[in-house]
Formats: C-alpha cells, structure tokens, sequence
C-alpha cells in the first residue's frame, strides 16, 4: 500500500487536486507520478464522499442522495 493512503484523506485530497490544479495533469498522469493505482485513489477519497470529475479534473464532493 502506497503511503499516500496511510495520511488523512484530507490531506490527500488536497494533495492530488492541487497536482491537478497547478500542473494541469490527468488523473492517470497524477497516480503515476505519486506511484498509486486510481482505483484505490478513488476508494479512498470516496470514503470521505469525493469522486473524480474529469469535467472538472478534479477531486468534487459527491452529491447527497435525495430523500
């Protein structure tokens, strides 16, 4: 497991839409540069209600299910 997902998912949030942000990179470009495969990337971030959106390319609160 990549020490990435040891941090806080915080953290890590902020870590990966910043390379995102300021280096203009894909998802896949980002993943291979901090060395963790996106699907755990996307688990990880998703436990903490985060999805990709590649729209936006970045990491976006997932919308709250209806009631």
């Amino acid at each position: 497991m990549s020490t990435l997902l040891k941090m806080d998912p915080h953290i890590v949030l902020s870590l990966v839409n910043t390379k995102l942000r300021d280096r203009g990179k894909s998802l896949d470009g980002v993943c291979e540069e901090l060395g963790v495969d996106k699907h755990l990337i996307d688990a990880f971030l998703g436990e903490i209600g985060y999805h990709y959106d590649p729209l936006l390319n970045r990491y976006a609160a997932s919308p709250s299910p209806s009631r």
